[in-house]
């Protein structure tokens, strides 16, 4: 069936737009927030804990914020597609346009194509406390020594014998255990004041390898395992009264791990930079049939360009669980 056809560049631009707001990614904006910035390198605070109520004593006390330095810079990244323009005049069958309107999706793929990176190196980058993102030994003020990297050997959880897995085809029953510790581990973080950083979480994210997104599915929506046993940690989710999500992402490159991102904080586990608003930042060109380009080189070009940059954010809100 021929696809749209777009007779000026300015339909070929709406299209791209459209396209790039219908295909963004839902769970980018569930772990990361965002900074719009036309410089090409911020230096900025990342601030810690804000105080809770105490008994009044006579007098205010004050308590100022505690603050790490961190640094996100900016890459500009470009995508040009370069047509022919009887391609473009004679595409009877809408080919070309439906290959416009892919070349807008391929631009909605960036962000998650960034952070997937960054999470995938989170045992080797450095979050803004100087420690790896995930670690296993970490604490700032009055924290205590806290770890958002769990290894988990899976032979040893309470799991009938004939529905044990491995660490990189586990079970329904063995990944709804490892999901729960990555789960109370992290509603058991404390901030830099010693409370709890997140007193009442709402919702998780479970991002998984494709290799698992069956059995991680099926751990976080079915009460029963098996036909039988009881899940616990469905059970314990839904007492708890927070919402538990599953995403597969085959660019992480993992086989044997899976992170758990608490999306109900303010403060997001990643950061993303860009030179304008959210989900606006990519500029979009286009030199069609009627451009002094296409008259010298009988060829229309479709340009995507944006500046921009990601990096890791609060450690407290992940959590990476590596099974053996």
């Amino acid at each position: 069936m021929p696809g749209k056809i777009f007779q000026t560049a300015q339909a070929i631009i709406g299209e791209y737009y459209h396209r790039l707001q219908e295909a963004a990614t839902p769970w980018v904006e569930k772990v990361s927030f965002y900074i719009d910035s036309d410089q090409p390198l911020d230096t900025l605070p990342f601030t810690g804990a804000v105080p809770g109520l105490e008994l009044f004593r006579g007098a205010r006390q004050p308590q100022g914020l505690r603050a790490k330095q961190f640094t996100i810079g900016q890459r500009l990244f470009d995508s040009t597609m370069e047509i022919p323009v009887d391609w473009l005049r004679k595409d009877k069958t809408g080919q070309i346009q439906m290959r416009i309107s892919e070349h807008a999706r391929k631009g909605s793929a960036h962000w998650p194509s960034l952070l997937s990176t960054l999470i995938a190196n989170g045992e080797t980058g450095l979050a803004y406390d100087g420690m790896y993102y995930f670690d296993t030994a970490r604490s700032w003020g009055g924290s205590g020594a806290q770890s958002n990297l769990l290894s988990i050997d899976i032979s040893g959880l309470p799991v009938p014998t004939d529905q044990k897995g491995s660490a990189t085809d586990p079970s329904v029953g063995e990944i709804a255990k490892c999901i729960q510790a990555a789960i109370v581990a992290a509603i058991g973080f404390t901030d830099d004041r010693g409370d709890l950083f997140d007193p009442n979480p709402t919702g998780f994210l479970v991002m998984v390898p494709l290799t698992m997104l069956g059995a991680a599915n099926e751990a976080v929506t079915q009460m029963y395992i098996g036909g039988c046993m009881t899940n616990s940690f469905k059970a314990l989710a839904d007492k708890q009264g927070f919402s538990v999500d599953v995403t597969g992402n085959p660019l992480l490159g993992w086989t044997d791990s899976f992170a758990v991102f608490n999306t109900s904080t303010d403060v997001k586990g990643l950061i993303r930079k860009g030179d304008g608003p959210d989900g606006q930042d990519i500029r979009v060109m286009a030199l069609d049939e009627n451009s002094e380009h296409a008259t010298l080189t009988r060829n229309c070009q479709f340009i995507m360009e944006a500046d921009r940059e990601v990096e890791y954010g609060e450690w407290r809100s992940a959590v990476k669980v590596t099974m053996f």
